[in-house]
């Protein structure tokens, strides 16, 4: 029998999202002040009022990352710098900055971005030991996110298992986002895996039918599942702390 191929999402798999936002707040609080001055603090209470401001429309993500993604030709490349840029400009105005011109803008908040994600740690219960375990097991691991390459490279090196993953699939390296089967069909094609011995873990019970339509397997990771189970196309664990031991079978 081939050997699985495993494709890990990020956020509600590997890392705590809940634990992530207080921490790239304190650490923009530190990357921002001797670059633009400002202090900690102010920098900290500007990136939670900017990105608190993107839902008070009662937005979502999926809706805002359309916007952008239109908006920047519908490509990844142009959604990113859209992003980027609007990101620190919101920030600058919040604290009453003068704004950048785009090109620096893109090149500073790219900065942050790896200095923030090589520095959060988030990393849910059991995580680095089932990522080692599987690698050892002989699994080759990819990622399957809504974040960037460059987002999960930094993630993955300050968990210290960077050298686990193969290719770091998010949005960039497909040219489309995951909001749909189609970005799943991409990772198939690019990685060049059969659907058959793909499977892809996700915390999104839609997620799971978007694999599910791009003939592949899933795992959903459901912290409130008492034991690993079945439930209609999909695995069912309560963490990925649980996937090395869900994959062994009985």
């Amino acid at each position: 029998m081939q050997r699985l191929t495993l494709f890990l999402d990020d956020g509600g798999v590997m890392n705590d999202n809940t634990l992530r936002t207080p921490q790239w707040q304190r650490l923009l609080g530190e990357f921002f002040p001797p670059r633009l001055g400002g202090s900690a603090e102010a920098w900290a209470e500007a990136n939670r009022v900017y990105t608190d401001g993107l839902w008070n429309d009662g937005g979502s993500w999926a809706e805002y990352g359309t916007r952008l993604w239109q908006e920047g030709g519908e490509s990844y490349a142009g959604f990113h710098r859209a992003y980027q840029i609007e990101w620190l400009h919101g920030m600058c105005k919040v604290l009453g900055l003068p704004l950048f011109p785009d090109d620096a803008a893109v090149t500073l908040a790219d900065e942050a971005t790896d200095f923030v994600t090589r520095r959060v740690r988030s990393a849910l219960p059991g995580v680095v030991a089932a990522i080692q375990a599987l690698r050892r097991d002989g699994y080759t691991l990819h990622t399957a996110s809504g974040e960037s390459s460059q987002e999960l490279d930094g993630y993955l090196t300050g968990m210290g298992v960077r050298g686990c993953f193969d290719r770091l699939y998010g949005p960039d390296l497909v040219d489309c986002l995951k909001a749909g089967p189609e970005y799943y069909h991409r990772i198939l094609a690019d990685s060049g895996v059969e659907p058959a011995t793909a499977v892809f873990v996700d915390d999104q019970p839609v997620v799971v039918e978007w694999i599910r339509a791009a003939g592949a397997r899933a795992v959903l990771v459901d912290p409130t599942a008492r034991a690993s189970s079945r439930t209609g196309a999909a695995t069912v664990i309560n963490g990925l702390a649980d996937l090395p031991t869900a994959l062994r079978g009985p």
